[in-house]
């Protein structure tokens, strides 16, 4: 081989060897743009997991609040237990009270206003008794 043909071959062998370097800067690029784009990725996700978490504490906290309002409302309702239990005695007192003392009383005034308006229906009647007797007298 003569030197042209060798510095033909040589350029040749550059050529080819600038075309390889070439081509392997731009997938290095590519790489480069591929790798820049899941970093933005992961970046957005890690900003999505952040924003999970403050949202996930909000709900704790929501939860936490609800489980305040659920206590106080058993504590409410129990209060209210023991009130009702309270107004059932109380009613079965005067139910007591109202049947072994009130309604004989009632049952006593009854039979006395009874035995009332009998004795003026009597009376009544002597009266016209002793008027008719007294009219009769007279004429």
């Amino acid at each position: 081989m003569n030197d042209r043909e060798l510095l033909e071959f040589i350029a040749a062998q550059v050529t080819g060897l600038t075309n390889t370097v070439n081509g392997l800067t731009n997938t290095v690029n590519g790489l480069t743009n591929t790798v820049n784009g899941l970093t933005n990725t992961v970046n957005g996700l890690t900003g999505d997991v952040g924003e999970l978490k403050v949202g996930q504490q909000s709900l704790e906290r929501n939860v936490q609040s609800l489980e305040r309002n659920m206590q106080s409302l058993e504590k409410g309702q129990q209060g209210l237990e023991k009130s009702i239990l309270s107004l059932e005695k109380g009613q079965q007192r005067i139910e007591i009270t109202l049947e072994h003392e009130i309604k004989p009383k009632v049952e006593a005034l009854f039979d006395g206003y009874q035995q009332a308006i009998e004795q003026q229906n009597r009376i009544e009647l002597d009266v016209k008794r002793h008027e008719d007797i007294l009219v009769r007298c007279l004429k």
